[in-house]
């Protein structure tokens, strides 16, 4: 179940900008939180809006008493992968016209062959879902 959320990297014109803001993971679970429900929580379990935030950083709905983290239901949910190298590997995808091979994108990232391609599948995925979105509205 996961939400066609794509995180808008537009207003990075450059890779330097990009890594400078999103310098740490919690910088970058506020910044998805942001993108995902633009200050009115709901929560992926019920679909409650009278969701609270938790010391930790978490989220706990009211109404279901669940726990959950802005990446429930993403791409990210459950990554070991850091999320400043999913947010990098998100802007060199979409700023390479022809592409970026996975073992570019391994390099770039500094992990494993399997990891960028498994990353650029994920990533691939959203783009995918995002213009069928664009050609929907249309």
């Amino acid at each position: 179940m996961e939400h066609a959320t794509i995180i808008s990297l537009s207003k990075f014109d450059n890779l330097v900008s990009l890594v400078n803001y999103f310098k740490d993971n919690h910088v970058c679970q506020d910044f998805i939180a942001q993108q995902r429900w633009n200050g009115d929580v709901v929560c992926p379990y019920c679909g409650s809006h009278y969701c609270g935030k938790r010391q930790d950083g978490r989220f706990r709905c009211n109404h279901c008493k669940r726990n959950f983290s802005a990446l429930v239901g993403t791409i990210f949910d459950n990554t070991k992968i850091a999320l400043q190298k999913w947010f990098v590997g998100m802007y060199l995808i979409s700023s390479h016209k022809k592409g970026i091979s996975s073992m570019q994108l391994a390099r770039d990232l500094k992990v494993t062959q399997k990891t960028a391609w498994f990353m650029l599948q994920k990533i691939r995925t959203l783009f995918a879902q995002d213009a069928t979105q664009v050609l929907e509205e249309d």
